[in-house]
């Protein structure tokens, strides 16, 4: 017999999966050369690859973490060099930095250091 959580799971991953084919189906079906839906399409699938491959090195939390982020700024910067619109320079990097730094550090639970008290004291 297998586990619910098995089930879950699988029915999980099934259901992502079908929300990834539904995007493409709407971005061949609707979306442009340089329309929204292609941004769209870049950022989930950068999101899903960078997301499994951190997550099988180096844990799930970061590859849900890494791959979030990774996928939405390289979606949006793939978006603007498909648009072939100029380099938008230093702080246009400074706000994607941010925004991953933001992001990373919003998922990761925080643990105190080896060999310190966590009573603050």
């Amino acid at each position: 017999m297998i586990d619910k959580h098995t089930i879950a799971l699988i029915s999980i991953i099934g259901c992502s999966l079908d929300v990834l084919g539904a995007l493409y189906l709407a971005y061949d079906l609707l979306g442009g050369e340089h329309g929204p839906l292609r941004t769209l399409t870049r950022a989930v699938t950068n999101g899903a690859l960078f997301g499994v491959g951190f997550g099988i090195g180096l844990g799930a939390i970061f590859g849900l973490s890494a791959g979030a982020t990774t996928g939405v700024t390289l979606g949006w910067e793939f978006s603007r060099a498909a648009k072939q619109r100029p380099k938008p320079g230093f702080w246009y990097d400074v706000a994607m930095s941010a925004f991953r730094l933001v992001r990373s550090h919003s998922l990761h639970p925080r643990q105190p250091c080896p060999g310190t008290s966590d009573r603050g004291t």
